[in-house]
This record gives structure tokens, sequence and C-alpha cells, in this order.
């Protein structure tokens, strides 16, 4: 009986949770996995902090969590430069088809939160981020809704959704640079001159100006990976050099984190920091890219693959799990918390919790939304796809 259900439960995550087998990279999807692993941690971290004890190694594994965790969000910028760019210069398309099927990815998860956090603050009010104004607040939802907060100073309604900003913004400007440039038509060594370049000009510019945001450079490491990967394969003893740069990097920002006494919202924002990501994440994502250097492996275990493959649902939903903890039980947590042990204890039962809207929402949002954009033949996509047709808009295909 216990043998039967054991398999029915396998069988039913395998079925829910295992990636298609086209073009699946399996240590991408175990690291996916533990990059949000950390995104909740340092999330919840900053929400128990402020009840725990000072005293003690809390605060110096804190800040050391902070400096890991800090490059979670950077680790899926990369990766989407990594995959978008490289699928662009594979295969054209057209422009507005390309933008309604990668919006159909990612809008109806991110209005399911969004539509939550709104609910939340109708209810609590008093923990609401809406302005008080009627006109304002409808504004400020409009905003969140255009996904603005990020690549302009508004604050989000989702705390996480600024990395969907710097995605959006990549997806409306990728295909255009693509086509015009006819870079296509050029040698991977001159396109890996021409954004190593403008890597550089940008970021100069970004740190002088404040136009962009500078960790919005982390898709274009994620293009310049993307040249080198389509390359003849390197020697293998160069994925291990690569290796061991990343433990270096990593204990180079903790070094800078604790010398600056850096909190948890100014980790990874200095130029020095942000250029020390980079170099981790790049050769980070070289190993899992590459058969027979040990980060392969390591992030090949089948959990945590499947919990990377629901990593962007549990990455929206797992703040609004955070935030419901804040409202509901704070004067149990901060009882809790107050000693060493209780402050361990308390997170795995808390991220047990977090997986439970997690789950649902990618069992009944995102997998159900995933194919939307080419089985509906409604007028919206219809409309979409006649647009494409016409050969001003096939900006793409015009390569």
């Amino acid at each position: 009986m216990r043998k039967n259900y054991a398999a029915g439960v396998k069988t039913w995550l395998a079925s829910n949770f295992e990636g298609a087998e086209k073009g699946r990279v399996k240590p991408i999807e175990g690291a996916r996995g533990f990059a949000i692993f950390l995104v909740f941690v340092v999330h919840l971290h900053e929400f128990l902090l402020p009840f725990a004890s000072a005293s003690g190694w809390i605060p110096q594994v804190t800040g050391f969590i902070y400096t890991v965790g800090n490059l979670a969000g950077d680790f899926f910028l990369v990766l989407t430069g990594y995959f978008i760019y490289g699928s662009l210069l594979a295969r054209p398309t057209s422009y507005f088809q390309f933008l309604a099927r990668q919006l159909t990815r990612i809008y109806p998860v991110f209005l399911c939160v969004l539509s939550l956090y709104l609910l939340l603050s109708v209810l609590f009010p008093t923990h609401s981020k809406l302005p008080a104004d009627g006109g304002s607040a409808r504004l400020y939802v409009l905003e969140n809704l255009a996904l603005l907060p990020g690549l302009l100073p508004i604050r989000p309604i989702i705390s996480v959704s600024w990395t969907l900003s710097f995605v959006v913004f990549f997806y409306l400007t990728m295909p255009l640079v693509i086509a015009f440039s006819g870079m296509r038509s050029w040698s991977g060594r001159k396109r890996a001159a021409f954004f190593g370049m403008f890597l550089v000009i940008s970021s100069f510019l970004f740190i002088d100006t404040g136009i962009l945001p500078l960790r919005l450079n982390m898709l274009m490491v994620g293009v310049l990976l993307s040249e080198l990967m389509a390359r003849s394969p390197l020697p293998l003893w160069t994925g291990w050099v690569l290796a061991s740069l990343v433990p270096v990097g990593i204990a180079l920002r903790y070094w800078l984190v604790l010398s600056r006494h850096e909190t948890v919202f100014e980790v990874g924002r200095a130029p020095d920091q942000t250029c020390i990501t980079a170099i981790c994440l790049f050769c980070f994502c070289y190993c899992l890219l590459t058969p027979g250097v040990p980060f392969g492996a390591l992030f090949s275990w089948t959990p945590l693959r499947w919990f990377g493959n629901m990593s962007y649902s549990y990455y929206l939903s797992h703040s609004l799990t955070i935030k419901f903890l804040s409202i509901a039980a704070i004067p149990l947590i901060s009882t809790v918390v107050r000693s060493d042990v209780g402050f361990w204890a308390i997170q795995p039962v808390l991220f047990v919790l977090s997986l439970v809207p997690g789950v649902a929402l990618f069992v009944l949002v995102e997998k159900r939304s995933r194919g939307w954009y080419e089985r509906r033949s409604s007028l919206p996509v219809g409309l979409v796809r006649g647009l494409g047709s016409v050969k001003v808009f096939r900006l793409v295909d015009n390569v």
C-alpha cells in the first residue's frame, strides 16, 4: 500500500516537474533550483533578523548568505541573455510573434500574484504599498503592470519583480538590435567584440549617469557566454580553471561586504561587486554547460531540478508567503527566533510552507499557460500573427 502510494506521488511529481527532453540542460535546471532557494533564504533572513539575537554568529552567517544569495537574481538574468540571444540568432521569427510568445509565459503567473497582493492590500491596508490617493494608486498599479519598477526608480508591489522589467526590456530590444545590425552574417568574434565593447561602455555610462541600473548588463554577460559556447569546445582544463574562480570571487565579495558593513539592500550594488558578480556567473554558467566539469553532476540532482523547473512561480510567490507571515504570525515568529536554536529551526518549516503556494501556482497557472500562444486561435493572437506577416513588422526575419 505504502509502496503504491509512494510510486503514485513520484509519478505525479515527475509528470508535473520534469522538464521537456528537447533542449533541456539538467545542470541548469538544478542550478535554477539552488538559486531560487538562495533567494528565499535571503528574503527570509531579511524578515527574521530584526527579531533575532544580534550576538553570536548569526550576523556573520547572514552576511555570507546575503553575499551568495545576491548572485541568484543576476544568475537568472545571465541565463535569460544566454538562451534568448542564442534562440534569436539561430531561429529568425517575426518580432510580434516573439513578443507574444514570451509575454504569455510571463504575465499569467505575474498577474495572478499581483492580484493576490492587491487583495491583501485591500484586506490589510496598514501593510499596503498603494498610495492613499485613488488616482496615484491606479497609476502605481499600471506602472507595475507595465513592469516599470526596476528599470525606473519605482518601488515594486511584488518585491522581486524588478528582474522581470530587465527581462522584458531585453525582449523588446534584442530582436531589433540583431535585425537592424545584420549581425547574423557577422563572424562570432565580431559579435563578441561588439557586445564586449557595449558591455564596457554601457557600464561606465550607467555608473556615471544612472540612466539605467548597472545590473542590467548581466544580460550582456549571458550574450557573451552564448557566443563563447557556440565556438569550438575549449580544453577541459579551462573549465576547471573557471570553476576555481567562482569560490574565489564569492570569498572576495564576502570580504567586501564585511569590510563595508553592508546590509542586504547594499550587497552587490557597488560597481566593483557587480564586476565580480559578472565574472563569477560567467564562469559558473560556463561550467554548468560544459560536460566533465564538477558543477554539472552537483546540480543534476532530481529534486533540485524539479524545484528549478518551478522556479518562476516560486520566485514570485515566496515573497507573498513571507508577506502573509509578517501579517498573520509575527507574535509567534518573533518569539521563536529570539533564540539561536529557534532562529535556525524555524527556517525549514517556513520553507516547506512557502512551497505550497509555489507548487499550486506552478501546476494550476504556469504549466497550463505554457504553449497558450500556440494553442489559441482567438482574435488578439490572430491579429498579432497578422501583423507579423506584414513586412514592416517582420524585423527579425529581414536579416
